[in-house]
């Protein structure tokens, strides 16, 4: 059933409203990513306050968008904090128990929170710090903005960013 448009309106309030909400529920990382890859590109340190607050605060809530149960970490600019932290977890772990080297296989995991994406304070380094908490201890690692930016489309590219229901 169509519905008329509303009193005064020229448009299905009803429709524009589902429209709406359609393209904001499919936009993707890489949708973001391709933005943020853009700003950081043409940012230097005579940039507006404006867009360096810009980027700044998009590098950080998206630290969160590339961490969850579907996307693969392997692929990811988390992986070379996260095998670091394994290695560091295992030689402690092998410096206290000797007979560990003598294993065929061993089972190791990691916890770790959300990270956190920082613009480096060189604005024309074009830099990224990623933070975040490994087996309780805070880590960090700088990456240039393209190998950054290529590592997150190749990990998480396609997650949605839309949280809640489909």
């Amino acid at each position: 059933m169509t519905q008329q448009p509303q009193t005064g309106l020229k448009i299905n309030f009803s429709e524009y409203t589902n429209e709406v909400c359609k393209a904001v529920t499919s936009i993707t990382v890489k949708d973001l990513v391709t933005v943020l890859w853009k700003w950081t590109a043409s940012l230097s340190s005579s940039s507006s306050v404006k867009d360096i607050i810009f980027l700044i605060q998009n590098l950080y809530t998206m630290g969160g968008f590339v961490v969850g149960t579907t996307i693969p970490i392997e692929t990811g600019p988390l992986r070379p904090i996260l095998d670091r932290a394994a290695d560091e977890q295992l030689k402690k772990r092998l410096a206290n128990n000797p007979k560990l080297r003598k294993a065929k296989r061993l089972k190791q995991s990691v916890e770790f929170r959300a990270p956190r994406f920082y613009l480096e304070p060189d604005l024309n380094q074009k830099q990224i710090r990623i933070q975040m908490q490994v087996n309780g201890q805070d880590e960090k690692m700088v990456m240039d903005y393209e190998e950054f930016y290529q590592k997150v489309l190749a990990a998480s590219g396609s997650t949605k960013l839309h949280v809640g229901e489909s």
